[in-house]
């Protein structure tokens, strides 16, 4: 619904950039690991404490980007993102740039998406950040009904992008 909130529960794009350096044998020299995790001890205590969840997903095929468009497309709202709040590791936003690649459609394993009533948003994020998994998790934006179906990316800079569905993957089909 307009005005809920968008998490993440950590850094993106670790997993993507892991494998295609794997694959292609990029010698980043930053030792990139894969974030692959499984959620349950992660999710299920915020489920049970918490009554504001509306949606969760994870952004594994297509990355963030891909995975809040087809939300958008779904509830045919328009969502908004801060680049600032979007957690990206220096050493994997290093690497996209050398080849690229924007670390918003890089897949992850390890992490999850959630759609937060904006009243339960903090209670959530507290929840998330006693697991190991969620300590990075962020606020990264909040959904909106000023466009149908578009996610629009707030720059550092002060001026917005769309963030379109990603029309071709940077890695082939992984699992």
């Amino acid at each position: 619904r307009s005005g809920d909130l968008i998490i993440i529960t950590g850094e993106i794009g670790d997993h993507g950039l892991a494998v295609l350096a794997r694959r292609k044998e990029l010698g980043f020299g930053f030792n990139i690991q894969s974030d692959c995790a499984s959620l349950n001890n992660l999710l299920i205590p915020v489920l049970e404490k918490s009554s504001g969840i509306r949606f969760m997903r994870d952004p594994t095929r297509g990355g963030l980007g891909t995975t809040l468009n087809e939300i958008a497309l779904g509830a045919r709202l328009s969502i908004f993102i801060d680049e600032k709040n979007i957690p990206v590791s220096s050493k994997v936003r290093a690497a996209c740039e050398l080849v690229g690649i924007d670390p918003l459609y890089m897949a992850n394993e390890g992490k999850a998406v959630l759609i937060v009533r904006p009243q339960e948003a903090s209670k959530v994020l507290g929840l998330l950040k006693k697991n190991v998994l969620g300590r990075k998790a962020k606020i990264i934006g909040e959904v909106s009904r000023k466009h149908e179906a578009q996610v629009v990316l707030r720059t550092v800079l002060g001026t917005e992008r769309i963030v379109d569905m990603l029309s071709s993957d940077p890695l082939p089909r992984i699992c």
